[in-house]
């Protein structure tokens, strides 16, 4: 496998893959081809802007709902079933 190309590695390897493997490995890869098309400029996103101004205020005047990582990770989980 040394010898092929980086296009018939992928290919191999994707033969390999439940499909549920296959959709993780499109979920990072639609990640990293779209990343410099959607973030490129983000802090110039007013909308981006102004949901990060009003996050951090609720931190700051401590109306923001803290959560600990266990907690997100089981919501995470929950919402995707």
């Amino acid at each position: 496998m040394a010898e092929a190309s980086i296009q018939q590695q992928i290919d191999h390897y994707l033969l390999l893959l439940s499909d549920a493997e296959k959709q993780a490995v499109l979920t990072v890869v639609k990640s990293m081809a779209t990343s410099g098309i959607t973030y490129d400029d983000l802090w110039q996103d007013e909308e981006f802007a102004n949901e990060l101004n009003e996050r951090t205020l609720g931190y700051e005047d401590g109306t923001a709902t803290l959560k600990k990582f266990d907690e997100m990770k089981e919501e995470a989980i929950r919402a995707y079933r």
